[in-house]
């Protein structure tokens, strides 16, 4: 039942989303309260918190600040309870908003602080600056124009620590702002201009619409109008993309004003007209009643009375209906004066004389202290009872009209000079600035050039320390490899004593049988044999030294195209015909001949020296296998075993001099561990490579690539095996 209450109570609040954005705020209030009362029901605190936040946006946009406020409070009991300081923050930032509007700014500002503790406690920067730049607005508003000033800076100085483009564009426009305020407009151009830049780059159309808007006012202000309406055009070419109509409408009755200074009435109502037709679109009643009254008083300027009459009065009734009390003012002031420029016996149908309108507008604007409206109404009344000839209220209202231009000129005195003294500070301060930048400058080549003479002193104890580390370092490999060529002379001379002594042995046990005059032919044959092997197998190992003294004489010898198809066939057919092992010897090939570029001698090494290992280090009666393949690069030569394989802390030294596994060394398989070595040189000489897949206890594949003969096809045989016994 709750989740269904939750639903119609979600339902609710969307539906009041979309009165709110239409603008209809009593339609949207009545359903957020609906939706408050049943997340109350269900005790769905989060809900409340968002509802109550809801409903106190649309208060403060229905202009019921103090509701708004109560709101905002009560949301805030539940976020604080919830722990989320994030919408905390934003409610802090929201009341400041009202606390403004209410000129209560010591109350805006206090709220400011709170959303600022909150966006640092996040660690939001982007949030914590936007913070800063309303505090500055408020500043602004209340004319401390300085403090606002040091606000946007601070803002524009951590915008750029973060490198956010937007934010630094936007503290630009606001410095910017506060330029054009104390009417020192180069400055602001300057600001408005660098902001713009970076808009461009980061291409964001609306704020760029905005400045060029911007921009073209400060011309207009200083009766660049030509320069004016080129920055409001481009305005208004990028807000009709974007389809912007309000910002369309305030372009339109700006490009008006500045026609309007150039007396080009015609182009200027063109504008206004343009602008009406949006907002009338748009439903905006504010906005509607403005381009009523500006279009009313050009056709006074230009003596059209009864096109001024109508649309002065349309424009004061919607005045009224929305509770403008200045604009109110400005155009019973607009009627006033047209009353008294039309013939009497004019047919306007209005309840007031020209006097009584302007009587009325001048208690209106008593209440809002408007003092220039004031004093324009008050010289009005003035000439007109001058014209009915009743002088002395003719002259009560001048005498008012002096006391309060008076007060007018002193205000713009005080003004000027504030303005004088805000600009005299920002002079100061940019001195100050420069004289601290040069200060600086000249610290820092102090610094750069102690640096670097630091830096050379440092460069030439590194390149001491280097050379000396060198040198050690030489010594030491030096050392190592003098170590190690007495280790591994040792373990030769240990290997040789023991290699040789065997064979030496198991001759001369074989010779001394051989005397014997019993001994029969069949023995006699077999003790041949063993002095046979013995002496073919001593003489192997002795080759194999003498190749490693003499292998690059290879480098040297031809290596013209040799076919190793059948060359590995007849290689392993005799290698398998001297084997005792009875291990069976297979050349598989997919191709009849493929032609490698190698010299003879070095390839019968290599595939002898492979095939050689895997007979000693397999049990006896397996398979030995030979692959000859070939593809666009090289021709592979594989030889595969099933023996007892390579322990994996032994296979980065298989290919050195002098190396074997440590599970060879204590078998009963001769060698010097030579044969992998000669194989690895011979193919560096080539550019060739040789590799290796292996487990211990199940066997090894060597792998070889050699360089392919160019321009040569391999031959494809229908028998892809031979097998050696």
């Amino acid at each position: 039942m709750s989740a269904q209450k939750i639903e119609t109570a979600k339902n609710l609040r969307l539906t009041a989303d979309t009165h709110r954005t239409k603008g209809e705020y009593e339609s949207a209030l009545k359903l957020y309260l609906q939706a408050l009362q049943i997340f109350e029901e269900v005790s769905s605190k989060e809900n409340i918190a968002n509802i109550l936040f809801d409903i106190a946006i649309v208060c403060g946009m229905a202009k019921k600040y103090q509701a708004s406020i109560k709101y905002y409070k009560n949301a805030i009991v539940f976020y604080t309870e919830l722990h989320n300081k994030e919408n905390l923050a934003k409610c802090y930032n929201n009341m400041a908003k009202i606390y403004s509007e209410l000129s209560e700014f010591d109350l805006s500002i206090e709220n400011l602080e709170y959303s600022m503790n909150l966006r640092k406690e996040l660690g939001d920067t982007k949030g914590y600056i936007r913070t800063i730049e309303n505090v500055g607005k408020v500043y602004e508003q209340q004319g401390k124009l300085t403090l606002a000033l040091e606000k946007y800076q601070e803002c524009h100085k951590l915008a750029e620590e973060i490198d956010d483009q937007f934010s630094i564009q936007v503290a630009l426009n606001n410095i910017g702002v506060v330029h054009y305020n104390i009417n020192d407009y180069e400055s602001a151009l300057k600001y408005l201009g660098d902001s713009l830049t970076i808009n461009k780059k980061i291409g964001q159309k609306k704020n760029e619409a905005k400045l060029l808007l911007n921009i073209g006012i400060i011309h207009f202000m200083r009766e660049n109008f030509p320069m004016a309406l080129e920055y409001c055009r481009v305005c208004l070419k990028i807000n009709t993309e974007l389809n912007d109509k309000p910002q369309m409408a305030v372009v339109y009755n700006n490009i008006g004003n500045i026609y309007l200074k150039m007396e080009d009435y015609f182009a200027a109502l063109k504008n206004y007209n343009d602008s009406l037709k949006i907002r009338t679109e748009l439903g905006i009643l504010p906005a509607i009643a403005s381009s009523l009254y500006t279009i009313g008083t050009l056709y006074l300027t230009i003596a059209d009375f009864p096109k001024a009459f109508d649309h002065l009065i349309k424009s004061l009734e919607l005045q009224k209906k929305t509770g403008n009390k200045l604009g109110e003012v400005k155009t019973l002031q607009a009627v006033g004066e047209l009353m008294s420029k039309v013939p009497k016996d004019s047919n306007y149908n209005f309840p007031m004389s020209e006097i009584e309108c302007l009587t009325s507008a001048l208690d209106l604007a008593k209440e809002f202290t408007e003092i220039d409206v004031e004093a324009k109404l008050h010289q009005q009344l003035s000439e007109s009872y001058k014209f009915i000839q009743e002088y002395q209220k003719a002259l009560e209202h001048y005498e008012d009209f002096f006391d309060l231009k008076t007060q007018m000129l002193k205000i713009e005195a005080e003004e000027k000079i504030k303005n004088l003294q805000l600009m005299s500070e920002i002079k100061q301060a940019r001195l100050e600035a420069e004289n601290y930048r040069l200060q600086n400058e000249e610290l820092e080549l102090r610094v750069k050039d102690r640096t670097k003479q630091l830096y050379e002193t440092n460069d030439q104890l590194k390149q001491e320390i280097d050379n000396r580390y060198k040198i050690e370092l030489e010594l030491e490999k030096a050392l190592k490899k003098e170590k190690e060529f007495l280790n591994a002379k040792s373990d030769f001379v240990q290997m040789m004593s023991h290699e040789f002594r065997t064979p030496m042995t198991v001759i001369l046990s074989s010779s001394e049988l051989l005397l014997h005059p019993k001994l029969d032919e069949e023995k006699k044959q077999r003790l041949i044999d063993r002095i046979r092997k013995t002496v073919k197998n001593t003489t192997e190992i002795l080759d194999s030294i003498l190749l490693v003294e003499k292998h690059t004489e290879f480098a040297h010898e031809p290596t013209d195209a040799i076919e190793v198809v059948n060359m590995s066939k007849q290689i392993c057919e005799e290698l398998a015909s001297s084997d005792m092992n009875k291990h069976i010897v297979k050349v598989n090939s997919e191709y009849k001949e493929v032609y490698a570029k190698i010299h003879a001698i070095g390839y019968r090494h290599i595939i002898t020296h492979l095939v050689n290992n895997a007979l000693k280090y397999s049990p006896e009666g397996e398979e030995i296998i030979v692959t000859v393949s070939q593809n666009d690069d090289v021709v592979t030569l594989s030889v595969s075993d099933n023996g007892i394989g390579i322990p994996e802390k032994e296979r980065a030294i298989i290919f050195e001099a002098f190396r074997r596994g440590e599970n060879q060394i204590q078998g009963t398989v001769s060698g010097v561990g030579l044969g992998l070595y000669i194989v690895k040189q011979i193919l560096d000489i080539i550019n060739g490579k040789v590799f290796f897949t292996s487990e211990v206890g199940k066997g090894s594949t060597f792998f070889v690539e050699l360089p392919i003969v160019k321009n040569t096809k391999p031959t494809k045989q229908f028998e892809i095996e031979a097998e050696i016994l």
